[in-house]
């Protein structure tokens, strides 16, 4: 399974997304489990030539999760602040729960429809 960060919330050109972090996962056919896999912040962070060091700006990043790039099933956000990320369901509309930065990503709940699928 592999977890991609979309573009940071700042005016500084970042990529479209970026692979953040992958594991190996044999699903058993019909059923569910957890997987937890770990996002460095310096994936929510770039490089600020002005300041010389990184920066990881506060606000929402999206995530992707999926097999490839090209086979991403679910998607959602990170909300980053300062030391901390939350996770915004993004099939609920209730407040994002503060969690761990290495744990957001396992919250993701939102199965994208592939391109021209029911």
């Amino acid at each position: 399974m592999q977890v991609y960060v979309g573009r940071l919330p700042t005016k500084v050109d970042t990529p479209a997304r970026t692979l953040a972090g992958f594991t190996k996962v044999e699903p058993a056919p019909g059923h569910r489990r957890t997987i937890r896999v770990a996002v460095s912040r310096r994936f929510l962070s770039y490089w600020d030539e002005s300041k010389n060091r990184w920066v990881t700006p506060v606000g929402k990043v999206p995530v992707h999760v999926g097999r490839s790039a090209a086979d991403l099933e679910y998607a959602g956000t990170v909300t980053v602040h300062q030391r901390r990320a939350s996770m915004m369901r993004s099939d609920r509309s209730s407040a994002p729960a503060s969690r761990p930065l290495a744990c957001a990503v396992a919250l993701l709940s939102r199965r994208v429809r592939p391109p021209g699928g029911r």
